[in-house]
């Protein structure tokens, strides 16, 4: 055993499973300060972070046995998320970090809070993926992976919730794998994904006669990736027992929410054997076309999104950075509603995490929440042409992808 693991198990028996504790010895050990922001921002300057992220993964390559050590570098990576940019968060994904994360599931499952631990920090890697090439990827070996462990957490709703947002990034990001390969998934890896073993345990997650809360939150997060599966492969709805996925869907049409409405019925056309290929899509695009079959009860999905009519110019990755600073400094819209000066870059985060993880507040499952994510009581194409150049000067493709994917924008020569 070396000293840094003698120090970590030390500290462990009178403190055990204090990660943040774990996490200090360990930069100490390996000499890496990341008390401060100053220290963080240090690596960056000195352009360090490369060094860094292959030291932290030598040392958990070597130390793989011992759960504090390992617990303390999932907690410096975590750490390195939380406060550097996407080029940390590439670097970390280059190296493998987000493999090596999904293989510690397998690992001390004895100790569940280490494998808590272990959930949390993929997730905070799984949204700062910064290319959806890496995304792709690690979908295709995660997923199975993520879905065998909702059933562990059934009661645990927070890890649940995580597990659930995990999936729905997965499944978003493997959408875009025919735009990127020029071809569709092969029938090999959509088997290897196990989406009708997710089905199931989705639908049990939903049962009436289970001794648990269904929240909204979980509702939305159920009713998108069923939706998904039914897009991906819709035999793993069809052969539920008793005809449940069906029936599913048509129970989402009398949800309250208006997104789980379209959901199920977005779910009942993609298992329809009848319907074209092109047809069976989950895309904005396509939601919007489909609002028009609903009855006169249900609100139009246009309704309650702003309307906008988006012209987004093509993001080629050859574009000099400096095109997207001039623009970004240049805005068109400069004031919000209530006079004070309009972030585009905030309220693109903000319309992306609403995108990606749903609405806040039960009042948003009604409505969509148009001041509290632009600022402004009727967005323009103008705002929205704002949000995409200040996400380009941030460096976030994968959130300009989200953006302008909601927004039914092909970015072809994008390099997301």
């Amino acid at each position: 055993m070396n000293a840094l693991a003698k120090e970590c198990d030390a500290v462990s028996v009178h403190n055990p499973f204090a990660w943040h504790m774990m996490q200090k010895i360990v930069c100490r050990h390996l000499g890496i300060g990341l008390s401060s922001r100053r220290d963080v921002k240090r690596i960056h300057k000195t352009k360090t972070g490369k060094e860094v992220v292959q030291t932290l993964l030598e040392c958990a390559h070597v130390n793989k046995k011992n759960v504090n050590v390992l617990g303390g570098l999932l907690m410096t990576v975590r750490k390195l998320l939380g406060d550097m940019d996407v080029l940390i968060a590439h670097e970390l994904l280059e190296q493998g970090w987000q493999n090596f994360a999904l293989g510690c599931l397998k690992l001390h499952k004895q100790h569940p809070q280490f494998r808590e631990l272990t959930i949390a920090t993929i997730l905070q890697l799984v949204r700062s993926t910064p290319t959806l090439p890496l995304m792709h990827e690690h979908a295709i070996s995660g997923a199975p992976k993520i879905a065998s462990l909702i059933p562990s957490y059934i009661e645990n709703t927070e890890v649940l919730m995580s597990l659930l947002t995990i999936l729905r990034v997965f499944l978003f990001a493997l959408n875009t794998y025919h735009l990127l390969n020029c071809k569709p998934l092969p029938t090999s890896t959509l088997d290897s994904l196990q989406l009708s073993s997710l089905a199931k345990s989705l639908v049990d997650l939903l049962d009436k006669s289970a001794p648990r809360i269904v929240t909204g939150k979980m509702l939305d997060s159920v009713s998108e990736i069923l939706t998904w599966i039914s897009y991906y492969k819709s035999n793993a709805i069809l052969r539920l027992p008793s005809n449940t996925g069906v029936l599913l869907f048509v129970a989402f049409l009398s949800c309250q929410s208006p997104l789980v409405r379209c959901r199920g019925f977005t779910g009942l056309v993609n298992i329809h054997r009848e319907y074209a290929q092109k047809a069976r899509s989950f895309t904005p695009e396509v939601l919007f076309q489909l609002q028009q079959s609903l009855t006169a009860e249900y609100p139009p999905v246009d309704e309650l999104l702003p309307s906008i009519t988006h012209a987004l110019p093509e993001l080629d990755p050859k574009t000099p950075h400096m095109v997207f600073c001039l623009r970004h400094l240049t805005p068109f819209t400069r004031l919000r509603s209530d006079g004070a000066p309009f972030n585009a870059y905030e309220a693109a985060l903000r319309f992306v995490e609403y995108e990606l993880h749903g609405p806040q507040r039960d009042d948003e499952w009604l409505e969509y929440p148009v001041m509290r994510i632009f600022g402004v009581a009727n967005p323009t194409s103008m705002i929205m042409d704002d949000m995409a150049y200040a996400l380009m000067f941030h460096n976030k493709r994968y959130e300009t992808h989200v953006d302008a994917s909601v927004l039914g924008v092909g970015l072809r020569n994008s390099n997301n």
